[in-house]
């Protein structure tokens, strides 16, 4: 639900009001205290990951919609519980979606602090390998985890001190037309001999303004 959600903000799926309020609805549903949960080897966990998604996803929609503020709030108050003494939600991956989704509420997530004085963002960084500088998972480096870290450096390097910063929306970007030209040269790659099997092709061409071929089926050789 979070995802098809980001993906109507980002401009790239359009819902209807029906729809819309469906995906809010199964967030309300499944949130319990407003942490989620997941179950592994017959016992339940807490899931900050997803609590922090879904604040990514409802921030947007937050003065429009009660039902999805409502949701927010309860998370935010679920996820003050949750903090542990060192700032973190207890791995790098955690942490940097709650980083993601605190800026996009318009929450600043360095002054999410623990009773020790530690924020969210020492508590992510206490998972860095010095040595590699890549984030770590269960004591290793791991990829995942570096991932979702940078992407959560990223938000807070944008992030403005003030101003919900949302790391989904591409508003901001600038976009500029493309344009096909008959200009340079194309080294064109030999063509497969008979020996090689025909195969179909579906191709579709879509500019900005419109869509110039959509789904023309073509037969050409096999590599």
């Amino acid at each position: 639900a979070p995802w098809i959600l980001l993906s109507e903000y980002q401009g790239n799926v359009k819902l209807t009001d029906d729809q819309r309020d469906a995906l809010v609805q199964i967030l309300k549903d499944n949130m319990q205290d407003g942490l989620f949960s997941y179950q592994w080897n017959g016992e339940t966990y807490h899931d900050a990951d997803t609590a922090a998604a879904a604040l990514a996803a409802l921030a947007p929609y937050c003065d429009t919609d009660a039902e999805a503020k409502a949701v927010v709030e309860q998370i935010l108050a679920a996820l003050k519980t949750a903090q542990q003494d060192n700032g973190s939600f207890g791995n790098a991956n955690a942490d940097a979606m709650v980083i993601i989704g605190l800026l996009a509420a318009g929450e600043n997530p360095f002054a999410w602090k623990a009773a020790s004085g530690a924020s969210v963002v020492d508590g992510m960084l206490s998972y860095v390998n010095e040595e590699t500088l890549k984030f770590t998972y269960g004591g290793s480096d791991n990829a995942l985890a570096t991932e979702q870290g940078f992407r959560a450096l990223i938000a807070l390097e944008k992030y403005d001190g003030q101003n919900a910063y949302n790391f989904y929306d591409f508003g901001n970007a600038a976009v500029s037309p493309g344009h096909a030209t008959g200009q340079g040269t194309v080294e064109v790659p030999p063509a497969p001999d008979d020996s090689h099997k025909d195969i179909t092709v579906s191709v579709s061409v879509e500019s900005h303004n419109g869509i110039w071929m959509e789904k023309k089926t073509v037969t050409v050789k096999e590599g």
